[in-house]
């Protein structure tokens, strides 16, 4: 078993700690045997250093450090942003969602299967949501058929799910997407699927 050392071991001797105030990067600052600056960064909470290298002139450390820094800045920046951005959507997309919405998946390869749930009730970004039917029409061909939702027609238990990047998980396994994304004649319709395949 390799043995795991820790922050302390990397720290090079009678070094001066110096703390990014923008960031959770350090630096430990020193000078090495041969009298040239050197410097250990780290980020976060990691055991071993981001960098850890000898510089030719104290100015180039101070830089080195200092890119270091904007760095680690930047990447932190960037993840916050993120994550204000996918709470904005998944509270819009939450916000989008109606009683009677239908969401579907499919699954399978030379068999493919269609499957539908709607929408009984929303809270906040949650929903209740239920498996219903499907009316499907014979193509003729290679065991396929057309398959449409049929609203109203429950065949499943209520589930409660998250809404969350356009999609609801469902089937444990499954993530479903909003089916009926059209409106004609002011009603929300989707489109139909072609189901079945090579028994």
């Amino acid at each position: 078993m390799r043995p795991r050392f820790t922050r302390e071991f990397y720290i090079p001797a009678k070094s001066i700690k110096i703390t990014d105030k923008a960031s959770d990067a350090v630096a430990y600052i020193y000078t090495n045997s041969r009298g040239l600056p050197g410097a250990a960064v780290f980020y976060g909470k990691q055991a071993k250093p981001v960098a850890h290298y000898s510089y030719r002139t104290v100015e180039r450390r101070e830089a080195a450090v200092r890119d270091l820094f904007k760095s680690r800045q930047e990447v932190i920046a960037y993840v916050e942003n993120r994550k204000v951005e996918r709470k904005t959507k998944a509270t819009e997309f939450a916000a989008s969602v109606e009683v009677g919405d239908i969401f579907h998946y499919s699954f399978g390869y030379d068999e493919t299967h269609h499957v539908f749930y709607e929408v009984t009730e929303v809270t906040g970004r949650f929903a209740i949501v239920r498996k219903i039917a499907q009316a499907q029409e014979d193509l003729g061909y290679d065991f396929r058929h057309r398959c449409m939702p049929q609203s109203g027609a429950f065949i499943g238990e209520p589930e409660r799910v998250l809404l969350q990047d356009g999609l609801i998980k469902v089937d444990r396994h499954y993530h479903a997407s909003k089916w009926n994304t059209r409106t004609v004649a002011g009603v929300k319709v989707g489109p139909s699927y072609t189901g079945g395949g090579s028994h």
